[in-house]
């Protein structure tokens, strides 16, 4: 009977989190299409889950945490059984608007809210159950609980995914959920164990080398106050990871070991902080709520941060969302196993860590482009490092006394919410950019420097020069290294790495000295929060952050323009004569433009996915017809505001919010002779628009014999292989052109491929130079369908293809001088002193 109630428990344990986390890439999945692909969806839902699972934990200690009594647990049950009925579609929910988190948000709660919140609270409930029935630990729970999460995080991507369409996934999801409440009903009706006696201490349910139950005991058969005990399951984490804390052995009881695990004594003194911020004091206070709280805070708002940082710049999908899920997750399984992790190495070495995650930062916001593969990387090991760091700070932070361990773990449960909430609420208001991701790091510097900077007794008396000389550094740099210097990468690699030595020096000495660290991290913080808001070479007009991507408009050069993310999607001359003409990437020397320019134009209405800062419209002729798709309606109002090609242009142009896809469905058969998608955030790809799916309904808007034109200039994806697979598959002849060595300072590198039938390509491409076959496809390549993108597939090396920033400027070749305009050459390999950095201005523009 025993070890049949053990293996009911565990797996119960494991479907109810591998369902919890496998619904969370699945749900927001679903969103995508509707939310335009944007690359908040993911910090938005991770808000969300983190939330229900409070509420979730809220409830269970609501229900049991006084008594088990049959009476409460088949109201439970009834309850449970109610929530996981209750799925409603999205069909009707309309567009997100201004108001993306709050539409998503209850978008979420219609599709997975009270499923979601069922299986939240069902890891704490089998503990209950399994300690009011049982003397033997809960450990066993804890462990299938974090396999199950593991596993339905990373199975839904790499697994189910590529394999199945949405429906067939959710009929089988819901299947699971009926599967686990069965398992539920199964786990109660089960005969409980017997006890050995009328008093048993409880064992620890927090793990590791914390506190035991301190001799604590339960009556039977109800053992109240048994929640003083009880972990919450699912909170932990910032998505509800319970930390895996099984015991040294079943049914054995470890007794209080003070002290901190060995290897962590450098750390120890500024893990729980001083009454008066010295180690020198009488002793150590308690923590504070706000002392357990803040660990988890850091470690959810890097969480968020850094998948933000990961998917603004390549795409939103799945995969990209659970890494660093996965890696924070294991982050609270290390943190609170038996054995704690010994972290001596990186205690000493912790500034080094800030230091090399606010180089990150600088880098991106200076403009270099990095390896996504290295950048990616290099957020990974921050990401997990730091993690650890918060999360055993936080465990060693865990009281000795258990009647303080429930409020301790929701503690833990606040914190992570409220990290997730910072980024996906708090961010979007407060940040220009993504700021969220140095003040994540400050944070984490906090967390673990004990007593809050204002609490320190003997502050360090150079820290005033040193924050000078760094605020000089980090704030001068924007104004001098576009001032005409003779080398302008090698002084900004020169600036740079100089400037990250004497961070990583001035966080030593903070650390050296003991609680000044996260005053310095604080520091560097508010540096790069400056240099994101005003470090672009030329004057900021207006800076721009929603949940649809960031926007700056800044004069530089006698142009002016229009930059998403790190790349730029628009630009205006401000001359007089030149003013409405199209520039760069839109110049008629470049394949669009030849298409465009040419007369007669050949098309009589198009259709215009993404609006940027409105160039088409200058190509516009007297009784033509450009009706443009916007998702974001800020993106509308800056285009209107700052640039004039709307306003100026002679066709007839219109403007609909809304995702272009969803709008093409509502435009009549046969509506327009062409339609042109160019809809990239930053460089990140709107999977949702180039599926076979969506291709096949963009035909249906077109004329038999119009045309689709796809703008492709990536720096991380070549999509010409995966497009060319797509016509392919429909039936539609594909052809691609280029222009990747302009000699015009004013003409940028673009790559277009085109799609339509043979009779569409013959009307508009006949008697157009430059658009050729693509070359032999990649072998297995498969195009992308609404219920599978591998973005993998197309992963490209494109160091050949680097777009510059402006005109005459870090340009792939050297250009030839026009208009008195001095040419600048890099180093031939493109990158500076093999480095492995690329110059680009303020940032490397792609697809506008």
């Amino acid at each position: 009977m025993g070890p049949g109630r053990r293996a009911i428990f565990g797996a119960t344990a494991f479907l109810g989190s591998f369902l919890l986390f496998f619904a969370e890439p699945l749900a927001g999945k679903e969103l995508l299409p509707l939310a335009g692909g944007s690359f908040m969806v993911w910090a938005v839902a991770l808000a969300f889950f983190q939330t229900a699972l409070l509420a979730s934990y809220l409830a269970v200690h609501a229900v049991f945490g006084t008594r088990v009594t049959g009476f409460r647990a088949a109201a439970y049950l009834v309850a449970v059984g109610a929530g996981l009925l209750v799925w409603v579609p999205l069909e009707g929910l309309g567009s997100p608007g201004r108001s993306f988190a709050w539409w998503e948000w209850w978008a979420l709660a219609r599709l997975v809210g009270l499923p979601f919140l069922a299986l939240g609270t069902g890891q704490l409930a089998l503990q209950r159950w399994w300690q009011a029935g049982s003397d033997a630990p809960p450990g066993f729970i804890f462990a299938a609980s974090n396999a199950g999460s593991l596993a339905g995080l990373l199975a839904f991507p790499l697994l189910v995914e590529p394999r199945w369409a949405a429906p067939a996934i959710w009929t089988g999801w819901h299947a699971g959920t009926a599967t686990w409440a069965a398992g539920l009903v199964l786990c109660l009706a089960w005969p409980r164990s017997p006890r050995r006696g009328p008093e048993v201490p409880l064992p620890e349910t927090g793990g590791g080398d914390g506190p035991s139950s301190g001799g604590k005991t339960a009556d039977v058969p109800s053992p109240a106050g048994m929640a003083d005990d009880v972990q919450p399951a699912g909170l932990v984490a910032a998505t509800g990871l319970t930390p895996s804390s099984c015991q040294a052995a079943e049914g054995t009881l470890r007794p209080v070991v003070p002290g901190l695990p060995a290897g962590f004594e450098g750390l120890g003194d500024l893990a729980i902080g001083h009454p008066e911020g010295g180690p020198g004091s009488a002793g150590p206070a308690a923590p504070t709520f706000a002392d357990h709280a803040l660990p988890a805070l850091a470690g959810a708002a890097l969480l968020g941060a850094t998948t933000n940082l990961m998917t603004m710049d390549v795409a939103a999908f799945p995969l990209l969302w659970v890494l660093p899920l996965a890696v924070y997750l294991v982050t609270w399984i290390r943190a609170f196993a038996e054995t704690p992790p010994d972290l001596s190495f990186w205690d000493t070495r912790f500034p080094d860590l800030l230091t090399a995650g606010f180089a990150l930062a600088l880098i991106g916001q200076l403009g270099f482009t990095l390896e996504a593969t290295v950048k990616f990387a290099g957020y990974l090991i921050i990401l997990y490092y730091a993690g650890l760091i918060c999360h055993t700070t936080a465990r060693l932070r865990r009281p000795e006394d258990p009647a303080g361990l429930t409020r301790f773990y929701l503690a833990l449960a606040v914190g992570g919410a409220a990290g997730s909430l910072f980024v996906a609420f708090g961010a979007p208001l407060l940040f220009g950019g993504l700021g969220e991701y140095p003040v994540a790091l400050f944070l984490a510097a906090w967390a673990v420097a004990g007593p809050p900077p204002w609490r320190f007794e003997s502050p360090d008396p150079f820290l005033g020069i040193r924050a000078a000389g760094l605020a000089l550094l980090v704030f001068g740099l924007p104004a001098l290294f576009n001032r005409g210097m003779p080398d302008t990468g090698a002084f900004l690699v020169t600036a740079a790495v100089g400037a990250l030595f004497y961070l990583g020096h001035c966080l030593r000495e903070a650390h050296r000295r003991g609680r000044n660290r996260a005053a310095t991290a604080g520091l560097v913080a508010l540096c790069l929060l400056g240099l994101d808001a005003y470090g672009t070479s030329g004057t900021v007009r207006e800076v721009v952050r929603n949940f649809y991507g960031l926007y700056k408009i800044y004069d530089s050069d006698n142009t002016r323009f229009l930059q998403m993310g790190s790349t730029f999607h628009g630009h205006e001359s401000l001359e007089a004569g030149r003013r409405g003409q199209p520039l760069y990437y839109y110049h008629p020397a470049t394949p669009i433009g030849s298409f465009l320019g040419r007369r007669p134009p050949g098309w009589q209405r198009a259709g215009v996915v993404g609006l940027g800062a409105g160039i088409i419209a200058a190509y516009g002729q007297p009784g033509q017809i450009i009706d443009f798709f916007e998702l974001d309606p800020d993106g509308l109002d800056l285009a209107r505001r700052w640039f004039s090609y709307l306003a100026s242009s002679p066709a007839s142009v219109t403007v609909t919010i809304g995702d272009g896809r969803l709008s093409l469905r509502r435009a009549a058969p046969g509506t327009y002779d062409l339609l042109l998608l160019d809809a990239f955030s930053s460089d990140a790809i709107p999977i949702h628009l180039l599926t076979l799916e969506a291709i096949a309904e963009y035909r249906q808007a077109l004329r038999p014999d119009g045309l689709l034109l796809f703008h492709v200039s990536n720096r991380h994806f070549d999509l010409r292989p995966l497009l060319a697979a797509a016509g392919g598959r429909l039936g539609l002849e594909v052809r691609q052109a280029e222009n990747p060595d302009p000699e015009d300072p004013l003409v940028y590198p673009t790559r277009w491929v085109a799609m339509g039938t043979p009779a569409g390509l013959a009307r508009h491409l006949a008697d157009l130079p430059g658009w050729t076959a693509p070359a032999t496809g990649t072998p297995g390549l498969e195009p992308w369908t609404d219920r599978f993108s591998s973005l993998w597939s197309i992963w490209a090396s494109v160091q050949e293809f680097r777009i510059p920033t402006r005109p005459g400027r870090d340009r792939p070749f050297p250009p030839a001088s026009k208009g008195g305009e001095p040419s600048q050459e890099v180093p031939a390999s493109g990158t500076l002193g093999g480095s492995g950095l690329v110059p680009t201005g303020t940032a490397t523009p792609a697809a506008p």
